[in-house]
């Protein structure tokens, strides 16, 4: 441990930027555990929520045809619903969405945030982002007190606001339910289809039927599995583009690292080291600012992760999501960068042992200035004042190291522009479909 410590005080700082990029190139891969926290996140909620197996809009049904379709055989529960638009503050429309509120309601279950249930008459209970606990809210005209602030997964829209089915009924034209709700016992999608077959066949007895195609929730997906899925695309191009940067930089850094302790090691050899102690050593630097690098890498990734995956469910439907993390991620990410430097450090140590040593004693590249034609070029060159002139036939003279130090902040830039790429990239998807979500 000493010796490592004197070794990164021989160059601190360029150790330590080294080791930041590298851990944010590290956190950028993590980007892929966004499609994971995401998926525990819908589940969670789904549950909670109570989410239909299938959901679908009919005519006004009665509670006879509700209580038959009950009956069918595979059907967990049934329940009726009821939706209207109203005309709210401003001239905005507003969706009232009556629900069997109590004990028994099963479906659609509204998580309540501050305040409480609606009890009937004129209660409401509206999105946090429309109104606030104890705002009298007018709709047509008629004034309704928000008892409650919360939402449901289904109808999770800033326009939205809850009340019992007695306050929406009288608003409705046909003063009956209108939407049917079903969960099955099981959500195979053969299921499903029966199910909805039968309940079909038991509205058209009662000269009812479906007004729109049914949505079948198959196998515990959600409204929104699609979407999820075309962003998990996007996040898995800029994930992948993560784990090159990640690559770049870590074969950048380890080979800088141990090529400036060419010199060294060749002195090390005139003296009688042998070369198998000399590469251990060489790839134990390597190791320890790769470890140094991974503590501060992975938690960023789990950051970036939730980060990105609670603008996608705040923005399709205004879910917060808890924290969570993918092990797999995350033990890959570790065990990807470890390996990875193992290996170039391996390499990079054994060109560096094997050099002769008096080349490895005379100049750490053996390509003293001038000797190429490309040097007494750029020496003719008139290149501004002489700080710029030194500046480049220094980069000239140490090609290897002014490459290195090039990979290593144009990775570690790129690493950031692919966090912040990624979560423009998501807020201008989510406003580009959040219209037709809110508009269901």
């Amino acid at each position: 441990m000493r010796s490592m410590i004197r070794q990164f005080r021989r160059a601190p700082l360029r150790i330590l930027a080294s080791t930041f990029a590298l851990a944010l190139a590290v956190g950028a891969v993590g980007v892929l555990a966004t499609p994971a926290v995401t998926g525990d996140a819908l589940t969670e909620v789904t549950a909670r929520d109570g989410l239909a197996d299938i959901i679908v809009a009919t005519t006004p049904i009665s509670a006879d045809q509700l209580a038959a379709i009950r009956a069918v055989d595979g059907v967990a529960a049934a329940e009726g619903q009821v939706a209207v638009r109203m005309v709210g503050p401003g001239g905005a429309s507003i969706r009232v969405v009556g629900l069997p509120f109590g004990p028994d309601q099963r479906m659609d279950r509204v998580t309540l945030m501050a305040g409480r249930a609606p009890r009937g008459g004129t209660e409401i209970v509206a999105d946090p982002r429309f109104a606030t606990v104890g705002e009298v809210v007018e709709l047509d005209g008629r004034a309704h007190r928000v008892v409650g602030i919360g939402s449901t997964f289904w109808w999770s829209d800033a326009a939205t606001v809850y009340a019992t089915l007695d306050t929406v009924l009288p608003l409705s034209p046909e003063h009956q339910v209108d939407r049917l709700v079903i969960t099955a016992v099981d959500d195979d999608a053969d299921e499903l289809r029966s199910i909805t077959t039968a309940a079909r066949e038991v509205l058209a007895a009662g000269g009812d039927t479906f007004v729109e195609l049914p949505v079948h929730l198959a196998d515990g997906t959600t409204p929104i599995t699609d979407d999820i899925a075309q962003v998990s695309s996007l996040v898995g191009l800029l994930g992948a583009a993560a784990g090159v940067i990640a690559l770049v930089l870590l074969a950048s850094t380890t080979s800088t690292l141990v090529a400036e302790r060419t010199r060294e090691v060749a002195v090390m050899r005139a003296l009688g080291a042998r070369q198998r102690p000399l590469r251990r050593r060489l790839r134990r630097i390597a190791m320890a600012i790769t470890a140094a690098s991974l503590v501060v890498g992975l938690p960023l990734g789990v950051v970036v992760a939730n980060l990105i995956a609670r603008l996608v469910l705040e923005e399709f439907v205004g879910i917060t999501p808890g924290f969570g993390w993918s092990w797999r991620v995350v033990v890959l990410s570790a065990v990807g960068a470890v390996l990875g430097a193992r290996i170039v450090a391996a390499g990079a140590a054994r060109r560096v042992t094997r050099l002769p040593l008096a080349a490895a004693l005379r100049d750490r590249e053996g390509a003293p200035f001038g000797r190429r034609w490309s040097d007494r070029m750029v020496a003719r060159l008139r290149l501004g004042g002489l700080a710029t002139r030194m500046g480049i036939r220094a980069s000239l003279h140490r090609r290897t190291r002014a490459m290195a130090v090039v990979a290593q902040f144009g990775a570690g830039v790129g690493a950031a522009v692919v966090i912040v790429g990624l979560t423009v990239s998501v807020n201008d998807y989510n406003a580009a479909t959040r219209a037709p979500w809110g508009a269901r």
